[in-house]
């Protein structure tokens, strides 16, 4: 047998024992279903993974395939929830992907809806069973009537939230010892001003004040409250103290 017949048998056998691994290993790879998702939070807290495998419509039950699997499909599914604002999605090896995300982050729950949450650029959702409402106080801004999944569209109502959410954050700033309850600016638009108000709620130990504040003058009036706020530290009950009359300010006890 000549040497060119050997290196032929030995291509031949190479080449055909190669092949079969290589057709071998694809079979292997297209039969292996999706079995394991790898999220990666970009905030602390995590979504639970059974509600990302319900969102990409993955089940034990009915078996998926990497190729049955469309990357660009399968990001559009996960943003089209409002608890997602954006993410990615990849194969890490069989059976197992990788989903990449970032979630909304709650800062207030909106008190004209149940179970409604907010996050600071005014994006809606549902509350539970996601996150919890402990520590969350409650921002009304007359809202009666929204389509369900949406945002805030109208002006006005944007502009209330901005308004609501400043003031949220400048009052969690301030040097108060009581838990803010809840800011009501469903009124700020009002032209009366008898009607025109923000009402905030501060809960202490002892002690819940109703705060009656104006539009136009609401930040010197919160400083005000906190220099009264030392006259009634020892106070217990229920106060509504209304601010909106220039250089004084009637407290009532319930």
């Amino acid at each position: 047998m000549t040497v060119k017949r050997y290196i032929f048998i030995f291509l031949a056998l190479f080449l055909f024992s190669g092949g079969a691994f290589f057709i071998k290993s694809i079979a292997f790879f297209e039969d292996v279903p999706i079995s394991k998702i790898c999220q990666i939070s970009l905030q602390k807290e995590a979504l639970s993974s059974l509600y990302l495998t319900e969102l990409l419509d993955l089940s034990y039950d009915k078996k998926t395939f990497r190729d049955d699997l469309d990357i660009e499909s399968c990001q559009k599914k996960l943003v089209s929830s409002p608890l997602i604002t954006d993410a990615t999605l990849s194969f890490i090896d069989n059976g197992h992907i990788k989903v990449e995300y970032r979630h909304v982050t709650p800062i207030a729950r909106l008190g004209d809806f149940l179970n409604c949450g907010i996050d600071k650029e005014g994006r809606l959702f549902p509350l539970k069973p996601f996150f919890s409402k402990q520590g969350l106080p409650k921002v009304y801004l007359g809202i009666h009537q929204i389509e369900k999944e949406k945002n805030m569209e109208s002006y006005q109502e944007k502009s209330k939230w901005i308004f609501a959410r400043n003031f949220l954050m400048y009052l969690e700033g301030l040097d108060i010892s009581g838990k803010i309850i809840s800011i009501d600016v469903s009124k700020i638009s009002e032209k009366s001003l008898g009607k025109n108000e923000i009402i905030v709620v501060i809960e202490y130990l002892d002690r819940k004040d109703y705060l009656r504040l104006s539009k136009r003058n609401y930040l010197n009036e919160v400083t005000n409250y906190i220099i009264l706020c030392d006259k009634l530290k020892d106070e217990s009950g229920t106060y509504m103290i209304d601010f909106r009359f220039e250089s004084c300010a009637f407290l009532e006890k319930f």
